[in-house]
C-alpha cells in the first residue's frame, strides 16, 4: 500500500491540479482505495468520498455540488 501510495502522489503532483483542491474518490474498499487515500491526503488534497456503485451522473452530480474538481474511480480494489 504504501509504495502504491508513493506512487499515486508522485502523479497527483504532476496532475494539473491546484494545491489544496478537493478531490472526489469512487473507489471499493481495498488496497487501491487506501493507497488512493493516502496519496491524497499526502499531497495535501481534501477527499471527498463518493460511492463507487451509484450511477455515474449520480457521482458526478454530488462531486460537483460538494465542489470536488476532479474524480478519481476505479472498479478494482486491486
Amino acid at each position: 500500500v504504501e509504495d502504491g501510495a508513493d506512487r499515486i502522489a508522485a502523479a497527483l503532483a504532476r496532475a494539473p491540479l491546484e494545491a489544496g483542491a478537493t478531490i472526489a474518490l469512487a473507489m471499493p474498499n481495498g488496497p487501491g482505495f487506501l493507497a488512493t487515500f493516502l496519496a491524497l491526503r499526502r499531497t495535501g488534497h481534501p477527499v471527498l468520498l463518493v460511492d463507487h456503485a451509484a450511477p455515474a451522473v449520480d457521482r458526478q452530480r454530488t462531486a460537483g455540488a460538494l465542489g470536488a474538481v476532479a474524480m478519481l474511480e476505479c472498479g478494482d480494489p486491486w
